[in-house]
């Protein structure tokens, strides 16, 4: 088990270390297996680091509805198991929501 949970962490890292040196495929695909790993362990700080990972990425490429959906998944996750959902998550999810319902301006979205 404690194999899983630093396979599961390692391969949040080496996605963070992709990210910042903007390899975001690599990025994406190692956040979507440290996920899977979470999910698979039923690991809610895990699936919460893999999908703020993979909102990130959303979030440069301009995709703010995917992270909103990547992050409300998480949410639900939360939701589902009982537990409190951490106060960054439900900020980050405010500030997207907020982000959305402004009108547009001179910025367009291709």
């Amino acid at each position: 088990l404690k194999d899983e949970v630093g396979q599961m962490k390692a391969l949040a890292d080496l996605a963070h270390c992709q990210a910042t040196i903007g390899e975001f495929g690599a990025a994406k695909d190692l956040f979507n297996r440290s996920l899977d790993h979470a999910k698979g362990l039923e690991s809610l700080s895990g699936q919460l680091v893999a999908r703020w990972g993979l909102a990130d990425l959303a979030e440069i490429e301009q995709d703010y509805e995917s992270a909103m959906l990547i992050l409300s998944d998480s949410l639900h996750e939360f939701i589902a198991h009982n537990a409190t959902a951490p106060t960054p998550l439900r900020q980050r999810l405010k500030d997207l929501t907020e982000l959305q319902n402004q009108p547009a301006g001179g910025e367009t979205k291709d």
